[in-house]
């Protein structure tokens, strides 16, 4: 493992308090997805514990201190040319799909498990 990355021959890992697996892309937001991203081979990695431990920080104002969300989502998307972020509080409750930076999906995360309890899909294309 490397920097919270799932390696081939690992479906898990950790980082700070974090746990990822591997899972597939649920259908539902495939279907949601610009058409040229739709055909892709998407690799999900999901977050499966450490929120409680992001709105602790959140609640205590250190989350801009230290960084542990955006170094996750930097890590997990590193050099590639398209990604996509998936936020879902309850299965299937998407309330917005839209273009976005990894800074957007972070303030967007903040953002619901402070206030709007939203989920959403930011997905990005690097430009050639």
């Amino acid at each position: 493992m490397v920097e919270g990355r799932i390696s081939p021959r690992s479906e898990e890992a950790r980082l700070h308090y974090f746990k990822l697996i591997k899972s597939n892309v649920p259908e539902h937001i495939i279907s949601l997805l610009p058409d040229k991203f739709r055909k892709c081979q998407w690799q999900c990695i999901s977050i499966v514990e450490g929120l409680d431990d992001l709105m602790i920080e959140i609640s205590l104002d250190t989350i801009n201190e230290n960084g542990v969300l955006v170094n996750l989502l930097s890590s997990l998307t590193g050099n590639e040319r398209r990604w996509v972020v998936i936020f879902e509080l309850g299965y299937d409750r998407t309330n917005e799909v839209l273009e976005g930076s990894l800074i957007l999906a972070y303030q967007k995360i903040v953002d619901s498990l402070v206030a709007k309890r939203n989920g959403f899909v930011i997905w990005s294309e690097k430009k050639d």
